[in-house]
């Protein structure tokens, strides 16, 4: 594990924190990962377990928690998958605590998992998601499935087939199919995960979502891109999140 200070808050880091934290952490952690849910993801909490929470929020290979006063109020996780096209770096979970939200900690929790990813030769990213506030913050970064980087559709094919073989959310259903013009993930999740979700002032995403995504049958969009990009974009902001310069960073966390 590795720990960082940032904003008088502690940031533990950990590699597959389920099973190499310990025991009496996971289990004193429970309470907040409910809070954490109630807050994110009320839908989702109402058929949730204890095991589905640790199975979502600790198990990732990456996982960096923020902790204020003692609680955990914070979190992002993501994996990596070596693909024929390259090595891509998928945001697997983010949830912030109602408290903590219109901080910027969003994206201080996105550089973080940059960061880390870096070290190990990522060449793309990707995320699903069924929100069009989460898929507006990546558009801006020019990612599929509004892009004309043609690489990306045939990469979006490979990490689709990634996520229905190994990354269920509360169980499998039937009728999982990726559809690579539009970029859905039909039945992606067994329900909407979220109770309500604000339009976005966004006509290009906005109408996208209208169009092509139908929440209430679990269907998601995949987003990807570049990890260039997004670096070469996010990490000049790297200072006012961690009081370092990105390279720094990416060197703090290179022992996870």
């Amino acid at each position: 594990m590795i720990n960082l200070a940032v904003d008088g808050a502690e940031l533990e880091c950990w590699r597959s924190a389920a099973s190499t934290m310990p025991a009496e952490t996971v289990t004193s952690w429970i309470p907040d990962l409910w809070d954490l849910v109630h807050h994110g993801f009320p839908v989702v909490a109402a058929s949730a377990t204890d095991s589905d929470l640790v199975k979502h929020y600790l198990a990732p290979t990456f996982g960096a928690y923020q902790l204020v006063e003692g609680r955990l109020r914070a979190m992002t996780a993501a994996e990596v998958f070596d693909l024929k096209l390259g090595r891509t770096l998928y945001f697997s979970l983010s949830d912030i605590h109602s408290s903590l939200r219109g901080r910027g900690l969003y994206e201080q929790l996105l550089l973080l998992r940059i960061a880390i990813r870096r070290n190990e030769g990522c060449q793309w990213w990707a995320t699903r998601t069924q929100s069009p506030s989460v898929a507006h913050t990546f558009a801006r970064f020019g990612c599929y499935p509004w892009t004309d980087d043609e690489a990306t559709s045939s990469v979006a094919a490979e990490v689709a087939a990634m996520l229905y073989d190994n990354f269920d959310v509360l169980g499998r259903r039937e009728g999982q199919v990726f559809e690579p013009k539009t970029g859905v993930l039909r039945a992606a999740y067994p329900l909407n995960v979220y109770e309500t979700i604000p339009a976005v002032e966004n006509p290009i995403v906005q109408s996208h979502f209208n169009d092509h995504v139908d929440r209430d049958l679990g269907d998601a969009l995949l987003l990807l891109g570049r990890l260039e990009v997004l670096i070469e974009t996010l990490s000049p902001r790297c200072r006012a999140h961690f009081g370092m310069p990105f390279d720094q960073l990416c060197e703090a966390l290179k022992g996870l």
